[in-house]
């Protein structure tokens, strides 16, 4: 405890005369010391020491008159500087494996929507193939319940509710049949011909959807097939009448926000627009 009492105070540095030292000295007439000390050895990112012996002389030494101590070898500077490297070296090696681990999440996310994409693709591809087979005229089978009952269960998990079965609401069925015509060019579910009578038969019976309908002839640029079918020239008229109502947000044609977590999953770019109408429109200031 007194050679620790002697050791560190003094930067781990401790003298000691002996008889070769005494010997060093007269010889060359020069007062010389044994001085034991610390030398600070990096062990990754720990320090350890290793004690030294070298003979030295008085000159040779380093006086700290303001800590009041003399030493040979710096072992507080050494150890600064083994620490500050192993700081930097630390904060590399943490820096790098937060990049890795950021980038690892980001090869997960990017895995996982990956795998949500092939899902959703999954499941609209299997939507579409059972309107074209089921939808458009629904026969009660046992082929066709279980099919729409699989896709039920499916839509369910993605919190998407779909009705009992395709013709218990009639809303859904025109809604899918109309958006499908208006994205293939063909009227999809219906008997018909040609989109104008789709269009037509919105505006009839179903003119909350007639906006929705709009905004995908628009998205698949099928207005100038609508034109081209319209030889009667009614549709234009009854679309100039649509396009006023909308513009004063005629509350007949504000689409059913039911009906948009299906048409959200099924058509996105439809839905996002249908969505952004209805929000202005329902403002309670009246403001575009």
């Amino acid at each position: 405890m007194t050679t620790d009492d002697l050791l560190f105070p003094n930067n781990s540095n401790l003298f000691v005369i002996d008889d070769e030292t005494v010997r060093i000295s007269l010889e060359r007439e020069q007062l010389h010391f044994r001085c034991h000390f610390r030398r600070p050895i990096r062990s990754g990112y720990e320090v350890t020491d290793r004690f030294e012996s070298e003979i030295v002389a008085f000159s040779t030494l380093t006086q700290d008159r303001d800590g009041q101590r003399a030493f040979y070898f710096d072992y507080d500077g050494a150890e600064a500087e083994i620490r500050v490297a192993i700081a930097a070296d630390r904060a590399e090696a943490e820096a790098a494996a937060e990049e890795q681990r950021l980038a690892e999440i980001a090869r997960l996310e990017a895995e996982a929507a990956r795998r949500r994409g092939e899902l959703d693709a999954n499941d609209r591809k299997d939507f579409f193939e059972f309107w074209l087979e089921y939808g458009g005229t629904f026969r009660h089978t046992s082929e066709s319940r279980g099919a729409w009952l699989g896709l039920r269960g499916r839509f369910a998990w993605r919190a998407i509710p779909l009705p009992e079965y395709p013709d218990t609401s009639a809303e859904v069925r025109a809604m899918v049949s109309a958006l499908y015509s208006a994205r293939e060019g063909k009227p999809v579910g219906w008997n018909y011909d040609k989109l104008v009578q789709v269009a037509h038969l919105l505006a009839q019976s179903h003119p909350r959807l007639i906006l929705a309908f709009g905004y995908a002839l628009e998205i698949h640029q099928r207005m100038p097939q609508i034109e081209r079918e319209d030889v009667s020239g009614k549709w234009l008229n009854r679309k100039w009448d649509i396009g006023a109502r909308l513009k004063i947000r005629d509350e007949a044609l504000l689409p059913d926000p039911e009906l948009f977590p299906l048409m959200r999953f099924l058509f996105p770019e439809v839905a996002e627009r249908v969505e952004g109408y209805f929000e202005r429109a329902t403002r309670s200031d009246g403001s575009s």
